[in-house]
């Protein structure tokens, strides 16, 4: 306070220069009050981002679960043109066929059955 000594023109000059502090008090709250706007905004932004992350990301999952029915769906056509061609071709068993020119020990080049074993010198076949 004040001594009584003190003319009243000075305490009323440090009264207005307190009184306006208190007039800088609104602008600091909506200076304040942007800045929170500004920081939710920017949070909201980071929030769409991560929200659009998640949807691509669920989309990728979904299409990863697809692969093995469209793996399965694959199988299923290819058995199928297979048996369709084993029809087609008269040979209903799926045992793998020998490679075309394979021989074994007793089939001559030419599908013949061989006599013999190996090739005999000395002798002229007639």
């Amino acid at each position: 306070m004040a001594s009584p000594s003190q003319p009243i023109h000075q305490l009323g000059a440090m009264l207005k220069k307190h009184m306006g502090m208190f007039d800088k008090v609104p602008q600091a709250i909506q200076d304040s009050k942007v800045a929170m706007e500004t920081q939710l905004g920017a949070i909201q932004v980071e929030t769409g981002l991560l929200q659009a992350d998640h949807t691509k990301l669920v989309a990728r999952e979904a299409e990863v679960e697809l692969t093995p029915t469209s793996l399965r769906s694959t199988m299923m056509t290819v058995q199928g043109q297979l048996k369709t061609l084993q029809a087609k071709s008269g040979n209903s068993s799926c045992e793998p066929r020998t490679q075309r020119g394979a021989r074994d020990a007793t089939t001559s080049t030419f599908g013949v059955p061989r006599e013999g074993k190996g090739r005999q010198r000395g002798t002229l076949s007639g």
